[in-house]
């Protein structure tokens, strides 16, 4: 019993380390933000009006845990896609992303659900209560909001990158959602569990049943010290044989500097907390922008941003303020090879134990 104790007192200081390492503000208190780049003024990735409603929710498989949020529009009635954001280890504070958030519901588009799983125990309880999270938010204000599940997209960074697949599969195979546009955007993902797997020796492909009409979206960014980008490849990317080349993108955030400054792409990048730059609003909020919009409205110009194969609209980031030279912070790969295996601490070969 007291090992046991200690074990999640450890893990609750680990926890708080890693929450004030990627979210803690700058030395004077406050939220920097790094103006080194120009504003692209097509809207996309661009704040709405609205202003951010939070309704909270206990789940019963993290009884300890923060609750689970619903963020919505405020005074927008109208019906809504879901957006479930699945959000990396230790990162049970939904802080850490609360601009990447703000961000894509301010427009009244959407609802986004967050719901926090333990950094203890098994990924397969983890993955449990991810799911239980989201299900019983939609169960309890799925009339209350407006959601409308028959368009749902899955958001996930690192760890919970990795869980957009079966997060996804849940959705659609269990529940029946997403009739009407899904999509998966992760980022810097760990492994995709639970997608292949056997029983009594019969081999089971759950990623057969993810329809092909699914809009996917894998994003790595080149210094990223923690995660290898062949996970992203040999564990998501391989697997899309049943997305047309058309609803898949393969996407690199650079690292990228001038006279006036940096943008670093680590594996922290949605998390804004500490410092919102380029990287933030035209690598992320914008793809996410995009994203919804490509899916759910059918959105041409949105599409070519997240689908566009390395066109210059796609890979377009604005121009740095010092110079006006465009800033090259993106790439897309049609065959994706690693970036990072050489600074990386985690590579996909060493599997996901």
């Amino acid at each position: 019993m007291l090992k046991k104790i200690k074990i999640i007192c450890l893990a609750g200081i680990l926890a708080l380390v890693f929450v004030l390492g990627i979210s803690s503000t700058s030395a004077s208190g406050k939220q920097s933000v790094k103006n080194l780049t120009s504003q692209i003024d097509d809207a996309y990735g661009i704040p709405g009006h609205y202003s951010i409603g939070i309704n909270k929710i206990k789940n019963p498989k993290y009884r300890l845990g923060p609750k689970v949020r619903v963020f919505y529009p405020v005074g927008q009635d109208k019906p809504k896609p879901v957006i479930f954001f699945c959000h990396g280890f230790f990162a049970v504070f939904y802080s850490v992303y609360e601009d990447y958030i703000n961000n894509m519901v301010s427009r009244g588009d959407v609802v986004v659900i967050y719901s926090p799983y333990q950094i203890t125990g098994t990924h397969s309880n983890r993955y449990k209560t991810l799911w239980n999270g989201f299900k019983i938010a939609v169960e309890k204000y799925k009339n209350i909001l407006n959601m409308d599940t028959s368009r749902i997209g899955f958001i996930g960074h690192s760890y919970g990158g990795g869980a957009c697949p079966r997060m996804l599969h849940h959705a659609i195979v269990d529940k029946g959602w997403g009739d009407n546009g899904s999509f998966i955007y992760a980022m810097q993902p760990w492994f995709a569990l639970e997608m292949m797997f056997k029983v009594d020796s019969e081999k089971i492909d759950r990623w057969q049943e993810i329809p092909s009409s699914t809009k996917v979206l894998i994003q790595v960014s080149d210094h990223d010290r923690i995660l290898d980008n062949d996970i992203a490849i040999h564990d998501i990317w391989d697997n899309l044989g049943n997305i047309p080349v058309t609803n898949k993108e393969y996407q690199v955030l650079l690292s990228v500097s001038n006279s006036s400054g940096q943008l670093e792409a680590n594996h922290s990048v949605p998390c804004t907390k500490k410092v919102i730059d380029g990287l933030d609003r035209w690598g992320t909020w914008r793809r996410a922008h995009a994203i919804i919009k490509a899916t759910f409205n059918l959105d041409p110009v949105a599409n070519e941003l997240v689908f566009g194969h390395g066109s210059a609209n796609e890979v377009y980031m604005g121009t740095w303020l010092y110079n006006s030279k465009d800033v090259k912070g993106i790439i897309t790969m049609d065959k994706p090879y690693s970036l990072n295996a050489e600074i990386v601490k985690r590579h996909w070969s060493d599997g996901h134990k």
